[in-house]
């Protein structure tokens, strides 16, 4: 099982710590510049960035960084929360890992050099929702919404989020 709190920011995966043979890949902070901010929710922000050397040396990506928001560890609930913050991260990571298909935003890696970040595929004209409420009536949204459930919870992808509730 992967871990990222074992005692600092450290990946640990089923085949060695950070030397995965398969998985997430790691991709080093220092090769990913935030541009802007994109998006902000309660758990964490999306930023959108460039990365370096990716996929190929001479490349560089336009990527979506999203970073969780991390309380400040010197307080003294603060410790629980952060932990319960990183796991959530790490679960994200695992799950978006597992999911491999061109109508969902692929994960191209993970960066925990000093503040965790998910690294993902960058779509240029916004998220689905904004692009379904564009050009579709409420009704067939619904509708798509509802498949979109369905398909997660037959396929087990978004189950430990509603039996957390």
């Amino acid at each position: 099982m992967r871990r990222l709190y074992s005692g600092g920011f450290r990946f640990h995966c089923r085949y060695g710590p950070c030397g995965c043979a398969g998985g997430l890949q790691h991709i080093a902070g220092a090769r990913v510049k935030l541009v802007r901010q994109l998006g902000e929710g309660q758990f964490g922000r999306v930023f959108l960035g460039v990365c370096r050397q990716f996929p190929t040396p001479a490349d560089v990506t336009a990527v979506a960084v999203k970073a969780p928001k991390l309380p400040p560890a010197a307080a003294a609930s603060g410790l629980a929360a952060h932990d319960e913050i990183l796991r959530d991260f790490e679960r994200e990571a695992e799950l978006l890992d597992g999911l491999r298909h061109d109508s969902i935003v692929a994960l191209y890696g993970i960066s925990i050099d000093e503040t965790p970040m998910l690294i993902l595929e960058y779509m240029e004209n916004g998220d689905l929702n904004k692009f379904l409420r564009s050009l579709l009536p409420p009704l067939v949204i619904i509708i798509i919404i509802y498949y979109y459930y369905y398909y997660l919870l037959h396929h087990k992808v978004a189950q430990y989020k509603t039996a957390k509730r």
